[in-house]
């Protein structure tokens, strides 16, 4: 048997409506360059390529000449379509795993995720502060994603099905 190799990705995305925003710019034949998309999305150049690299990661979108496309394979360009995308990948992340096997009854604290975070990151020498913004971030993607129940600063696994579009526009950013 093939080893799993968990998906390790950080999303660096301000928020999820603004990636939404920018990959409802974006279709599968013309595609948009960076510009193109920052001055639509009315967004940096800068958290457009961030928002980019994430949509990279989570296989929704490629580049070709310079230009950004929805990748073929998806069916229908829609908000619910990408995050239920979106949460596919995530059930493979890393940090997923480690909850689903040790915070399924008992709920994990921050300094667990940012431990979680330093195990699938070995070599990554970030400051406390980053290591927290990326546990917390985390957390809201994957609670977003309807993977992680939240009860106050700790979370629990339990993937509660069907994304909610609602859910998402709560975390604006």
């Amino acid at each position: 048997t093939v080893p799993s190799i968990p998906f390790t990705h950080i999303p660096q995305s301000p928020s999820i409506n603004a990636m939404i925003k920018v990959v409802l710019e974006i279709d599968e034949i013309e595609g948009k360059t960076l510009d193109d998309l920052a001055k639509v999305s009315a967004l940096s150049e800068k958290t457009v390529r961030n928002i980019i690299h994430d949509l990279e990661q989570f296989g929704i979108v490629i580049q070709e000449d310079n230009k950004y496309l929805v990748d073929t394979h998806i069916s229908e360009i829609s908000a619910k379509t990408i995050l239920t995308r979106i949460k596919v990948k995530f059930k493979r992340h890393g940090l997923a795993e480690l909850l689903k096997k040790n915070n399924t009854i008992k709920p994990a604290t921050i300094d667990q995720i940012i431990q979680y975070l330093k195990e699938l990151n070995p070599t990554a020498q970030y400051h406390t502060r980053t290591w927290e913004t990326y546990a917390k971030r985390m957390i809201q993607w994957m609670e977003t994603l309807r993977l992680v129940s939240r009860h106050a600063s700790e979370c629990t696994f339990n993937d509660l099905g069907d994304i909610s579009l609602d859910e998402s526009k709560k975390w604006t950013g």
